[in-house]
């Protein structure tokens, strides 16, 4: 995986070269170079393929996960919705189960809702190893691991 990073790389600035308005290069590009630890580039190729396509819910996902790295959690969560809400597909109940999740060690009361719906979703997805994860994490009452505060600074 590694050794082909550079090829990756390359092969996304290659087709953003011959389209500036590829969304989807801008996002996967970004997403690598948070990856490889060029936050600040990363993030702006994910602002630049969000500012082309604002329903990229692949950019606004891994732009959650950047916010939420650096305790950006109302960035984060707003992020992470927009990801999650974006198109009723099969890649759905996961990005709603990220959601709930940072809803849930936010302690935001929308989290078990988010969550039954992540379930409800991956059920009709035929996503049952993930549902049966969802369900279990809605029935501790709390989507984080066991004995584990909320982030610091996160809302009570």
């Amino acid at each position: 995986r590694q050794g082909k990073i550079p090829q990756a790389e390359q092969a996304f600035r290659r087709a953003i070269e011959a389209n500036n308005q590829h969304s989807l290069a801008r996002g996967n590009l970004g997403y690598l170079l948070i990856e490889t630890r060029r936050e600040r580039e990363g993030e702006q190729q994910l602002r630049s393929a969000l500012d082309i396509d604002p329903a990229n819910r692949h950019a606004h996902f891994h732009l959650g996960r950047l916010f939420l790295a650096r305790k950006l959690y109302a960035e984060a969560e707003s992020q992470l919705r927009a990801a999650a809400l974006a198109v009723e597909d099969a890649e759905q109940p996961g990005y709603l189960y990220s959601w709930g999740v940072l809803l849930g060690r936010l302690r935001d009361a929308r989290a078990q809702q988010v969550l039954l719906d992540a379930e409800a979703s991956a059920r009709r997805w035929g996503q049952i190893a993930l549902a049966d994860t969802i369900a279990a994490d809605r029935s501790r009452g709390n989507p984080q691991p066991a004995g584990q505060p909320p982030p610091p600074g996160a809302p009570r």
